[in-house]
């Protein structure tokens, strides 16, 4: 019978090895390979204290620990050269003449030695160069640091030139502000101002007639006629004083007063016409003003009457809206701005028509004698009359739905430049603050009490 074959042996984990008589080593077995004999690498027994190894793959740990400590050479302070050698595509040699060989020499160029230099010579020619090359260098320094001042010096001149230019052109338009508000006043400032400027030039031109035509003193002492001409030369100053023509005479002269004060009475004539004239001139002014200012205010305010809304959501974002009062708003100004526009005979008629069924969706005093006027006028053009003679009667109907524009029952947009609305409005708030503060009353005595809804 054929032998069993023996049971497989199971090898342990790891065995002790003892190394020395005070040292034992613990080996980690493979059990997978533990069964393959391990190939013959060689071995060695260590002198120091008579460990023998074996073969490569059975190792003992380490006994020292290794430590890499940075050190520093003569090799790694030395740069290292090496030599290459290579091989070109091209072969080249050198062929002298011979008396069977004819060489082309045209391309040829004689090489002379020079002039022998010695250290000497090439150390003064080297310090000659370096001058060279710093007087170079120093050159283009100066010129960079010349050109950087030469064009500081154009900034400062050319800002300086602009400041001057923007003063004198600030200057001129003052100076033209000045004139046109003088010409064509438009607020009160302007009028205060001419009225100022209207009362200094009265009282110089007064004084003036004083130092030519002086009155005449009541005394006949002549000691009385010089304290008088003393006290004008004080009260006239140098300037006026000698402009005077005639001098104080005394009231006993009776000629001569009467010649000082005819002349007086027409300079203070003249001025006096002067004064008038300036005045209606001002005052022309000031209608003309006002009538351009209403034109303004009621040209703003139907532009904002008749503005979009723009309302803000809660992320930042602006929404326009047109709502129906703004459309409303915006067909009223439509129509008033056709109102003042000239236009052929039926052309009105059909704005005055459109005017006529606007205004009928109310019935107040107001729509009536705008309706009334409509009717008038749509009368006079069918009769063919001049649009000349209409004036009065356009004017009139333009000031009466321009009151229909601004009255918040018919355009609630107006609600906004209304004195009456706007005091209704705070009236209505003081009412809604009262009774809110009544109902904070009343909530609060019924907590004191211990009533509770």
């Amino acid at each position: 019978e054929p032998e069993p074959e023996p049971e497989p042996v199971a090898m342990p984990k790891f065995i002790d090895v003892a190394v020395s008589q005070t040292h034992k080593v613990r080996v980690v077995i493979d059990s997978a390979g533990s069964h393959v004999k391990p190939r013959f690498v060689g071995g060695y027994r260590d002198i120091r204290d008579g460990t023998k190894y074996h073969h490569a793959q059975i190792q003992t740990e380490r006994q020292t620990e290794l430590r890499y400590v940075e050190k520093y050479t003569t090799e790694t302070q030395t740069y290292e050269l090496r030599s290459r050698t290579t091989e070109t595509t091209r072969e080249s040699s050198t062929q002298m003449v011979r008396p069977d060989l004819m060489l082309d020499d045209k391309n040829d160029v004689v090489v002379r030695v020079g002039k022998y230099v010695t250290a000497e010579e090439t150390t003064s020619i080297k310090a000659e160069k370096a001058v060279t090359l710093q007087r170079f260098a120093r050159g283009a320094r100066d010129r960079r640091r010349r050109d950087a001042l030469r064009n500081k010096r154009d900034a400062e001149l050319k800002a300086a030139e602009v400041a001057l230019e923007t003063a004198r052109l600030a200057e001129e338009r003052k100076r033209l502000f000045d004139i046109e508000r003088r010409v064509s006043p438009r607020t009160d400032a302007d009028f205060k101002l001419l009225q100022r400027e209207f009362d200094e030039w009265r009282l110089k031109e007064t004084a003036k007639i004083d130092a030519a035509f002086p009155a005449p003193v009541e005394a006949e002492a002549p000691e009385s006629v010089a304290v008088a001409e003393d006290e004008r030369r004080r009260a006239l100053g140098a300037g006026l004083y000698s402009t005077a023509t005639l001098s104080v005479s005394a009231a006993a002269d009776a000629d001569g007063a009467a010649v000082a004060r005819e002349r007086r009475r027409r300079a203070m004539a003249e001025l006096l016409a002067k004064e008038t004239k300036m005045l209606l001139a001002m005052e022309r002014l000031r209608r003309r003003a006002a009538e351009e200012n209403e034109k303004e205010r009621v040209r703003d305010a139907l532009e904002d009457m008749a503005a979009s809304k723009h309302w803000e959501k809660k992320d930042g974002a602006v929404v326009i809206v047109d709502t129906t009062q703004v459309i409303r708003a915006r067909e009223l100004r439509a129509l008033y701005e056709a109102c003042q526009v000239s236009c052929s005979p039926s052309e009105r008629l059909e704005l005055l028509r459109h005017l006529k069924w606007t205004v009928r969706e109310f019935s107040t005093k107001l729509t009536k004698d705008i309706a009334e006027l409509i009717d008038r006028e749509s009368d006079l053009l069918l009769r063919r009359r001049d649009p000349a003679t209409m004036a009065g009667l356009r004017k009139r109907l333009s000031g009466l739905f321009l009151q229909f524009i601004e009255t918040p029952e018919f355009n609630p947009e107006a609600s906004r430049y209304s004195v009456a609305a706007l005091a209704k409005a705070e009236r209505e708030a003081e009412r809604e603050a009262e009774r809110a503060a009544r109902a904070e009353r009343i909530r609060r005595s019924r907590e004191s009490r211990g009533v509770y809804e």
